[in-house]
């Protein structure tokens, strides 16, 4: 299987991503900084890269950057997940070379389907602004109204984990 490193300095959220995808069979491994991560990766060469932006010692832009300018690692899908999707951060991201910019909270499953289809082979068609992201309805904001929205659905997910873990 597949080996994704996972660069996030909230040790919760980096537990919650193992289960996640361990449970998927992929290999996980993880680093608590960009300083570790820029290491790990010119190392191991993982097949994904998952990037938090604000990390100590070298923030999520300074490992896209290192990543994506070296040309033995240049090749690996980089997915930021951040909880700070205003701004310009997306479009720096962008510009920078990830292969997406997922907004945290996200729904599991769905991103799940984000990582298989950056690792599935020939994915090399980079996304723009015209191509349909999943994570888009994450960060749209959602309009209010005074009219009575009728019944509401349960949750059918939390926000880490599907219905069946």
């Amino acid at each position: 299987m597949p080996t994704i490193l996972y660069a996030e300095d909230d040790l919760d959220q980096v537990k919650m991503m193992r289960i996640l995808l361990e449970k998927q069979g992929y290999n996980f491994l993880e680093a608590k900084d960009g300083a570790e991560a820029i290491k790990k990766i010119k190392s191991v060469i993982p097949d994904l890269v998952l990037l938090d932006l604000f990390m100590p010692f070298v923030d999520g832009f300074g490992v896209l950057k290192a990543v994506k300018g070296d040309p033995l690692t240049a090749h690996i899908p980089v997915i930021i997940l951040s909880a700070w999707p205003t701004g310009d951060n997306r479009e720096r991201t962008t510009q920078a070379g990830a292969a997406q910019f997922v907004a945290k909270p996200y729904v599991p499953s769905q991103f799940v389907e984000i990582i298989e289809r950056h690792l599935s082979p020939g994915n090399t068609e980079p996304l723009t602004e015209s191509t349909p992201r999943a994570t888009d309805s994450f960060t749209e904001t959602p309009s209010v109204t005074d009219e009575d929205p009728g019944p509401t659905q349960p949750l059918q997910e939390s926000r880490f984990f599907t219905s069946s873990s």
